[in-house]
């Protein structure tokens, strides 16, 4: 996918624009098309780089964004401005992932007993009381 003319802006557009936005272009005709605009902090400078049907901006969005570190924007019919996806800097936020295994577990049992049996009582012969059938008198 090549952008002519984007590669040399993307690098130096961290400082100057807040975010990588994509907004609805209405056409006539059946084909939706979007235009990507890098979103300037007062929104004076916005600088379209160029449209793109359905198909490919979502792919064409994502990757200017990964090259320039901006976070992704989706700009609303009304003009607003939203972040699909939190993020700080070039640092994308996501779910945290739990990384032990027994995390859940670990207050039941100690660690060290963890792939030990645990013991069965012993069986205790029976002992029945009275007089036995082999005594001696």
């Amino acid at each position: 996918m090549r952008l002519p003319g984007v590669r040399a802006i993307l690098p130096a557009a961290a400082g100057v624009f807040a975010g990588v936005a994509v907004r609805f272009v209405p056409e006539e005709g059946n084909a939706e098309m979007f235009e990507l605009v890098l979103v300037g902090h007062d929104r004076r400078r916005d600088l379209v780089i160029g449209r793109w049907d359905d198909g490919d901006i979502a792919a064409v969005w994502r990757s200017v964004a990964a090259t320039s570190g901006l976070p992704l924007l989706l700009e609303r019919e009304d003009g607003v401005i939203v972040c699909p996806r939190p993020q700080i800097g070039r640092l994308q936020l996501g779910q945290i992932r739990i990384r032990r295994r027994h995390g859940l577990l670990n207050g039941r049992r100690p660690r060290f007993l963890v792939r030990r049996k645990t013991g069965k009582p012993l069986v205790r012969p029976v002992r029945v009381h009275g007089r036995d059938m082999m005594a001696r008198d």
